[in-house]
């Protein structure tokens, strides 16, 4: 702080700046803190408290406790300290909780007359019926208090557990995981996807991991990062992140030394190649995007509890609703709209190519495009005229014309012969385009 005010060009006195008062500084800040939430405890008529176990920078177990008051009317979460635990045991997280509260100073020792709720996650040691901390905290305190299950996690386990059945989603996790893998570990793969995002016009993220502690918002993220596009003309044919991981893993799997590297990018590219696995990362992506918004809702300190239960119901609707159609606003419906305006224009397009090649065969009747010698006139007209035969065969077939009903070659000969020029009136070299009934 001290050299930013420097930098900044603000005259200070530099007698604190040293490590002793430095050390100082802070603990007199953390006093004042101290001070001010044991007042705000102390106050409370009652409190709730949560535990979860974490390490400090020297790889000591420890546990970190908050207190869950109200405060003007609205709750709050406030540190209450960061203890050691002795076990990681029921008997020990008590210990460390009771030893949390000590520090706050003797106008809390009555905070566990105060309690009426616990929270943690949801692991034996915390919500064991018998030998858990919630079971001995009812013991010592009374049966009134209400043990929660972290309600973000409970969340997370609930999507876990449900998504074992299908496999697409592990197919998800895995593409997304070895994307990961590919930049991670790889300075040059990182380099080479961003120069390709420059040719392509595309500001290209680093994929971001999703195995492990695997967060709603985490997965949700890394979707949105691989999905995400540049451009909002919603074709398909617009840049993203995607096309150029999918580009790049193509050049990797086609030139890459290494083995695993290789097939790494051959499984991506390959995967990457079907249309309803990547209709089904957008679906993926729309779920995880409402399911990680009512996740960081739960994590908000603010939250009560009819918010997070009127909340889940409206999750639970549009969830619902996903499964008859498409959220309007969300990657699926994009996806499909950009796919029926490809078909859409290949339809089309396929059609005026049809119609323009069957306007360019009329030519052949054109007495003044007709070649002047006869080894050109030999079979000159025949591929235009049985071209034009199949375009109009519908409408040929409701004259019930002979040579209509099936195909020419079998039913008749296409005759080319001499003609006369209906211009000139003399002899002139040229297709008569006759259709003559064996």
């Amino acid at each position: 702080m001290l050299q930013l005010l420097k930098k900044n060009a603000v005259e200070i006195n530099m007698t604190y700046a040293n490590d002793r008062s430095c050390a100082n500084i802070i603990g007199v800040i953390t006093d004042t803190l101290r001070e001010n939430t044991a007042v705000q405890v102390s106050s409370s008529q009652y409190v709730a408290f949560i535990i979860d176990g974490d390490t400090d920078i020297s790889v000591k177990e420890c546990l970190i406790v908050y207190v869950r008051i109200l405060l003007d009317g609205h709750p709050r979460n406030i540190l209450v300290g960061h203890v050691e635990l002795e076990h990681a045991n029921a008997d020990g997280m008590n210990a460390a909780t009771k030893s949390a509260f000590a520090g706050l100073g003797g106008s809390c020792q009555d905070w566990l007359q105060k309690t009426v709720a616990m929270g943690a996650d949801g692991a034996a040691v915390n919500f064991g019926r018998k030998g858990g901390v919630s079971a001995k905290l009812q013991e010592e305190a009374g049966k009134h208090i209400i043990p929660f299950h972290c309600m973000p996690h409970r969340l997370e386990l609930a999507l876990l557990s449900a998504q074992k059945d299908s496999p697409w989603v592990s197919n998800v996790y895995n593409l997304l995981n070895l994307i990961w893998k590919t930049y991670h570990y790889s300075s040059k793969s990182r380099r080479e996807l961003k120069c390709l995002g420059v040719e392509l016009d595309v500001s290209v993220n680093n994929p971001s991991g999703v195995k492990g502690t695997r967060w709603l918002p985490h997965v949700s993220r890394a979707l949105d990062v691989l999905l995400k596009q540049e451009k909002k003309e919603g074709t398909l044919e617009d840049a993203g992140q995607d096309t150029a991981v999918y580009t790049h893993m193509e050049h990797l799997a086609a030139s890459s030394a290494n083995a695993d590297i290789a097939g790494r990018a051959k499984h991506v590219k390959e995967t990457m190649e079907d249309g309803s696995f990547l209709a089904f990362c957008h679906f993926l992506a729309d779920l995880f995007s409402a399911i990680s918004k009512y996740s960081l809702l739960l994590q908000r300190n603010d939250v009560i509890l009819p918010q997070a239960v009127s909340s889940l119901r409206n999750l639970i609707l549009n969830i619902e609703a996903m499964a008859v159609r498409p959220s309007p606003s969300g990657r699926l419906a994009s996806f499909h709209a950009a796919m029926k305006r490809q078909r859409d224009g290949q339809a089309e397009h396929v059609t005026d190519t049809a119609a323009t090649k069957a306007v360019q065969c009329f030519q052949v009747f054109n007495h003044d495009s007709w070649p002047e010698t006869l080894e050109e006139l030999v079979d000159y007209g025949i591929e235009e005229v049985h071209y034009l035969l199949d375009h109009f065969q519908s409408v040929l077939e409701r004259q019930e014309l002979p040579w209509a009903m099936g195909n020419p070659s079998d039913q008749g000969t296409l005759l080319l012969g001499f003609t006369e020029h209906p211009s000139s009136g003399e002899d002139h070299v040229g297709p008569s385009c006759v259709l003559s009934t064996m």
